[in-house]
């Protein structure tokens, strides 16, 4: 099939998706106008998974004293977005800042979110790449496969986690770990897959012997490693022999902190066309290590990183280069995945740790980005899945009234907040966006917030991207 045609058969079935039901059946934007024009050759999304405004502005404070210093607040597109699940509140400005029961309760999780980002189609919690009738919704990594370009994920959580799952897969539920690996792996177009995940390794990134077998989280029960995040045992031994294959071609895999930092100096033409990096440690590159993210780290850095994995500045370099060999370009989600983890836990400094590592990985991406085309063919998304802790100032809230500002401690101390929930919220959370095609992120702004001003929805922003790969699909 020519790409010719297969650009009037995907603009067909996005004109069907688009009237399926966005943002509760409402959504009339008109996406095909809107990226009319446009001369996307790469696609960047970058989620920080469970991060609202304060968690960003913790990181400020912290790192830089003010707010306002990290790169991408000078980003042309400055926004908002609502995340809600179509099992949860359609997000409500005066619900958000006078019921704090309400901000709490009946929340999207990572992924319904990960999938209305992906696809453009709102779905329930728990659901992977699928519609709230359980049937397969096109996902943004086969879209890019479609109009001739590579695509990949990278996070610093297992690989089949529910952020990436969303990017790659369909299932009807993101716990299926075992079936959402061998999916990944075996039955997609995917040329890069980069995170944690490893069934030899715990949480500190030390190996584990064949008696021991760790649950889902790391912690240690008897028996023999979880194999699950991998798709299980028999898939991790042809991966290390080099037999596993996807519908492309075989993989190569690499799972030492060597070998990472070895592929990150690599050139593109020097990289392998398919690439599967688990890094050695379970749950998560860093933020569970030693008894996982906890409340009573309140000085960052007071625990001791693991040493023997790799950062995601690094596996998203590798990332970087290898797509790149693709001249059609490609799509590429980059997920800080663990900043869910440590405000889960309502551990500021972990969360501040972790906001400061995905910092560092946007600055990369950056630098990437100036180097190989600048930000003429490269668009540049950065979000947040959903908010995660109900991440306040240190007054809290009362019947009435809600605190959100943090206090400015100064640079290098914790700022004075509190956290109220130990899951996620409903909360706006931000979107900031530069290059090719991103003014048309500002023509989805529909809804309006007290605080935050004008925003858009996961959902549309999800469809807008499938838009504006179509759009500028490579000539033939």
């Amino acid at each position: 099939m020519n790409h010719f045609l297969s650009k009037i058969i995907l603009c067909s079935c996005l004109c069907i998706l688009s009237s399926c039901g966005l943002i509760n059946g409402e959504d009339t934007l008109d996406y095909k106008e809107m990226v009319k024009g446009c001369t996307n050759k790469n696609v960047i999304m970058m989620v920080c998974d469970g991060c609202g405004f304060n968690q960003f502005i913790a990181a400020d404070y912290f790192n830089y004293g003010e707010k306002g210093q990290q790169p991408f607040y000078s980003f042309p597109v400055t926004t908002a977005m609502s995340t809600y699940s179509k099992s949860a509140n359609v997000y409500s400005s005066q619900k958000a800042y006078s019921i704090p029961d309400w901000v709490r309760s009946k929340f999207t999780d990572s992924g319904a979110s990960a999938t209305a980002l992906a696809t453009g189609v709102k779905t329930n919690n728990n659901s992977i790449g699928v519609n709230s009738d359980k049937n397969p919704v096109k996902n943004v990594t086969e879209v890019a496969h479609e109009t001739g370009r590579s695509a990949g994920v990278v996070t610093s959580m297992p690989i089949s986690h529910a952020t990436p799952a969303g990017f790659t897969v369909h299932q009807a539920s993101r716990t299926n770990y075992t079936e959402i690996a061998q999916n990944m792996i075996t039955n997609t177009h995917l040329d890069v897959i980069l995170g944690a995940g490893h069934p030899l390794f715990d949480n500190n990134g030390v190996a584990v012997s064949a008696e021991v077998v760790l649950d889902s989280l790391g912690n240690s029960i008897g028996g023999t490693p979880f194999y699950d995040y991998i798709g299980g045992a028999s898939l991790y031994e042809k991966l290390k022999a080099g037999t596993a294959t996807n519908l492309d071609g075989s993989w190569a895999f690499i799972e030492s902190l060597s070998d990472f930092e070895k592929y990150a100096s690599f050139s593109s033409d020097s990289l392998p066309d398919r690439l599967i990096g688990i890094a050695p440690v379970l749950y998560s590159l860093q933020s569970s290590r030693g008894n996982g993210p906890m409340p009573s780290d309140t000085i960052v850095g007071e625990h001791p990183k693991n040493t023997t994995v790799p950062d995601l500045k690094t596996m998203s370099q590798i990332a970087l280069n290898l797509l790149n060999k693709n001249e059609n370009g490609f799509f590429l989600m980059i997920e800080g995945g663990a900043i869910d983890a440590a405000a889960h836990e309502k551990s500021i400094a972990r969360t501040i740790e972790e906001m400061t590592d995905f910092t560092a990985t946007v600055e990369q991406v950056i630098f990437w980005i100036e180097n190989h085309g600048g930000f003429e063919e490269n668009l540049l998304i950065i979000t947040a899945d959903h908010e995660t802790g109900f991440l306040i100032g240190p007054n809290g809230y009362t019947d009435k009234t809600i605190d959100y500002d943090l206090i400015n401690n100064g640079k290098g101390k914790v700022p004075g907040h509190s956290f109220h929930s130990s899951a996620h919220t409903n909360q706006l959370v931000p979107l900031f966006a530069k290059g090719e095609c991103a003014e048309s992120i500002e023509k989805t702004l529909q809804g309006i917030d007290f605080r935050h001003g004008s925003y858009t929805d996961n959902a549309v922003l999800g469809t807008l991207i499938h838009h504006i790969l179509i759009e500028s699909m490579p000539a033939e």
